[in-house]
């Protein structure tokens, strides 16, 4: 059963590729190297030192469990396709003309913003605070460092604007507004931070590129991001183990070894809530993270201490590394009826995201206020596939109110010149 999900899974990724379904097929091979990594390199390479953490799967599942759990999986990639398939034939073919021109200028404010959250964090050594936790200190970094790095994503989209518009003097301003952050969060160790600007960059060579150019491109951006990420996680294991990389090897394979970890955590849901007798939360535990996810006010840790610490007991358990899978989040919440419920949401949510991205990226990518929030959004819900459900709600909740805070005037501004370029009526 799990050669049929993988061959299936490989050639979905593909069909929606060459039909450019792109965001689509992103998903299902971001899923894929989460769930399906594991299994292939337990199956085909254990035994040989290629991968970490292999150990955990033999542990796990024993073939015929192995075998059920890959019939779920299969499920949940066959309603995506399915909810994708049937949107896209059912629903009418939406506006998607590019947006006018608007001034670059509207950004300012978020810059500043993004300046002033890097200097408090540089300040403050927020970035060696947050290192400090793989050695088990329980420290606390000022929390302008977390919430600041949700606003690298947009600038991430307005950097390729301005690069592509050849608007130098934006440019220069961005890298100084974004560099004291950008290094805060790189000695973090945590790679996760940069995943929405990576697949930023992917859905921009995608939807705005062709051809061999799209190519270079992303061939390019690879050999830079995995050996920079991989020296991002051997900053940690320096720390921790006093250890340095010795060859180009040791930078690669810390990254699959986390696809592996996280993938684990939804071999463990299973166990525990669909083979196992676990108590399912029925969800309620995105409402306590729909609680806690407006900047400064964690409503649901005030409220309901006792099943906050209760809900992070349990994410202990089936993820001690501290990834969660979204099948994992999901399993929890519904046991094997939530595997179906997210596929279905997947092929809707993507959908929508090809339609809104055909919008704001291909064609002459005007720039708009709207068009790095919808783009960041889009890439930060398929990059929080590791974290769960739960997380990418506090992310995304606290990402649209911080946006919108930083462009909020200016957009007033905006509208207001409008309606005042507008032809008075005529007098009769």
């Amino acid at each position: 059963m799990f050669w049929t999900l993988l061959i299936i899974t490989v050639a979905i990724i593909a069909f929606s590729t060459v039909r450019q379904h792109y965001v689509f097929a992103l998903t299902l091979l971001i899923f894929s190297l989460y769930e399906l990594s594991g299994p292939i390199v337990t199956t085909l390479f254990y035994g040989e030192d290629v991968i970490l953490n292999q150990d955990m799967f033999v542990t796990l599942w024993p073939p015929e469990l192995l075998s059920s759990y890959s019939a779920a999986l299969l499920a949940f990639v066959l309603w995506a396709a399915f909810s994708y398939s049937a949107n896209s034939r059912l629903s009418p073919t939406p506006y998607s003309k590019s947006p006018p021109d608007e001034p670059i200028r509207l950004f300012y404010p978020l810059l500043l913003g993004i300046f002033a959250f890097g200097l408090v964090s540089v300040f403050t050594g927020a970035g060696s605070v947050r290192l400090q936790d793989y050695l088990g200190e329980d420290l606390r970094a000022v929390r302008v460092f977390s919430y600041g790095s949700v606003l690298i994503a947009p600038a991430s989209v307005a950097a390729i604007y301005a690069v592509a518009r050849r608007k130098w003097s934006f440019v220069v301003l961005l890298v100084i507004a974004v560099t004291p952050f950008v290094y805060e969060l790189f000695i973090t160790s945590r790679r996760q931070n940069f995943a929405p600007s990576l697949l930023i960059v992917i859905l921009y060579a995608l939807y705005a590129m062709n051809g061999r150019h799209r190519a270079m491109f992303l061939v390019s951006i690879a050999a830079i991001a995995i050996p920079l990420l991989g020296f991002q996680f051997w900053l940690r294991r320096e720390l921790v183990e006093g250890l340095q990389p010795q060859d180009i090897s040791e930078l690669v394979f810390p990254l699959f070894g986390e696809f592996v970890s996280v993938g684990a955590t939804s071999m463990t849901a299973w166990n525990d809530y669909v083979v196992g007798n676990e108590p399912l939360t029925l969800g309620w535990h995105w409402i306590f993270h729909a609680l806690n996810s407006v900047p400064y006010i964690k409503i649901g840790d005030l409220v309901y201490p006792e099943y906050g610490e209760q809900l992070r007991e349990t994410y202990r358990g089936i993820a001690p590394w501290g990834g969660l899978s979204m099948i994992a989040d999901v399993i929890v919440a519904f046991g094997i009826y939530g595997i179906v419920l997210l596929g279905l949401l997947v092929g809707i949510a993507t959908y929508y995201g090809h339609i809104l991205l055909k919008r704001y990226i291909q064609g002459s990518w005007s720039f708009s206020v709207m068009g790095p929030f919808v783009v960041s959004f889009i890439a930060a819900v398929i990059s929080k596939y590791l974290s769960g459900l739960g997380d990418a709600l506090q992310y995304l909740v606290a990402f649209t109110i911080l946006y919108f805070f930083f462009t909020a005037w200016n957009l007033m501004s905006l509208g207001s010149g409008r309606r005042n370029s507008l032809p008075s009526p005529a007098r009769t």
